[in-house]
């Protein structure tokens, strides 16, 4: 038990939490990406993580897209592509 504590802080210092704000009205992308080339997280803790994080991030982020994505994804890309997403569906929404 005491060892499972331990690995589990130690795979919180791997995980980086972003917030885009895409909208002043309150919409956005919270990106969680963890793990490094060195020490990967595993999934099962990954899938516990969201479990217990979700809940509370929707209430302070209620209009958010939630990502969980591995070190190696190129944020350059995904926030490209999940801005253009979430753009897209703010101007269907008001009829543009």
């Amino acid at each position: 038990m005491r060892r499972q504590k331990k690995d589990q802080e130690s795979a919180l210092r791997f995980l980086d939490v972003q917030v885009w704000h895409l909208d002043p009205k309150g919409s956005g992308i919270v990106v969680f990406q963890y793990g490094t080339p060195d020490y990967m997280v595993s999934g099962r803790f990954i899938e516990k993580m969201k479990k217990h994080l979700e809940p509370v991030l929707k209430e302070r982020y209620p209009n958010y897209t939630f990502l969980f994505l591995p070190f190696y994804v190129r944020l350059e890309d995904i926030e490209k592509t999940e801005r253009t997403k979430i753009i897209d569906n703010m101007e269907k929404k008001r009829g543009v």
